[in-house]
């Protein structure tokens, strides 16, 4: 036994060594040595006077952000296994032009640049029946609720997220543009007459050229029909009279983790080219269908009819349309640049950083 005592202490100091190196590898790979990433406007404007801000329960930092849009900050050794925050946010906040970003993070996702697309506190639209108008923006406003239960013009995919910018907000994906549209006449009640059809798109043509692009296309029913296996078709939304209904009209949107799949427009009865209000209830239901909530933070086509009538216009506004560009561009630029963070992040930055209002849950 004393003769492999010798044999026994090396095989231990080995173990133990490899055990030290291989913990310290394992730190070390969820600890990387700098946190870097890039910032992109959505508007294009430079992203100039803009500090990026890393807070943990024991370590702060900062690091302005260069003319390019880039940054990185050297982390410690040894960064707690902690929610950690990140912000991107002026430098001067009292001439702040974008909305600051914030999100919070787990140590082990920290590597990997992080891109941001910021979102501008005011967007000038580019195109369409309002093109030059510029619109204040305020993410709290788009994501606010008529009541509680309503929807919000931004829709939120899912109820909460562990924090509150994580949760992705619903979309069409922009490849999918212009959407297909089909009128569903089998087992209905009541089909869409010819005429019916012209003054629909009469509407959905008034509706582009409000928005400054194509958002509809017409199709035949049956190419929206799922082949033999598949599940249900995407890129489609389905018009059809449901007698059924309670109220005129029902625009509803389908989504699966953020990603709007198939939307549905239901009217309680036919004949559009006889009611004088049915350009009014199309668009209102067309903006449902392409994933926009009610409203009672501005004068929208999709105003609350129950809860603000006084805001409600006959036709897409100004900030109707303002906030319907400013999400795809987002979203345009989010898949352009690879970037994670966009209206989400500014969210929470203007609700927790400008507005000061509290957390909606508690990161941990």
């Amino acid at each position: 036994m004393s003769a492999d005592l010798p044999k026994f202490c090396f095989f231990l100091a080995l173990f133990f060594a490899g055990f030290f190196q291989s913990t310290v590898a394992a730190a070390e790979r969820n600890s990387p040595p700098e946190i870097a990433g890039q910032v992109f406007s959505a508007d294009g404007a430079p992203v100039q006077g803009l500090r990026f801000f890393l807070r943990a329960a024991s370590f702060a930092d900062s690091v302005d952000v260069d003319p390019a849009g880039r940054f990185s900050l050297a982390l410690p050794e040894q960064l707690p296994d902690q929610v950690i925050e990140l912000s991107l946010d002026a430098i001067d906040r009292a001439t702040r032009r974008f909305h600051p970003a914030l999100v919070w993070l787990r140590r082990e996702e920290l590597a990997g640049e992080q891109r941001f697309i910021l979102v501008p506190r005011e967007w000038t639209i580019s195109q369409g029946s309002f093109a030059g108008t510029t619109v204040t923006t305020s993410l709290q406003r788009a994501f606010t609720p008529p009541c509680t239960g309503c929807s919000a013009f931004y829709e939120r995919a899912g109820t909460r997220a562990t924090f509150l910018a994580r949760t992705p907000i619903q979309s069409w994906p922009e490849a999918r543009f212009p959407l297909r549209v089909a009128f569903d006449r089998e087992d209905v009640a009541e089909v869409f007459t010819a005429r019916d059809s012209v003054e629909f798109w009469r509407v959905a043509e008034s509706i582009h050229r409000d928005v400054g692009s194509e958002l509809f296309r017409p199709v035949r029913y049956e190419e929206t029909l799922a082949g033999e296996g598949e599940g249900e078709p995407e890129d489609v939304i389905l018009v059809w009279v449901d007698p059924s209904l309670p109220y005129s009209g029902l625009g509803t949107a389908v989504s699966e983790g953020g990603k709007i799949v198939h939307g549905s427009v239901r009217l309680r009865r036919a004949g559009l080219t006889s009611s004088t209000g049915a350009p009014e209830l199309l668009t209102h239901e067309l903006v449902h269908a392409l994933g926009f909530g009610h409203t009672c933070a501005w004068r929208s086509v999709v105003a609350d009819p129950t809860r603000c009538r006084s805001l409600r216009s006959p036709s897409l506004t100004p900030e109707d349309v303002a906030y319907m560009q400013l999400l795809r561009r987002v979203r345009e630029l989010q898949q352009t640049h690879r970037a994670r963070w966009g209206i989400e992040t500014a969210l929470a930055g203007e609700r927790v950083l400008t507005l000061r209002l509290p957390l909606e849950r508690q990161p941990r």
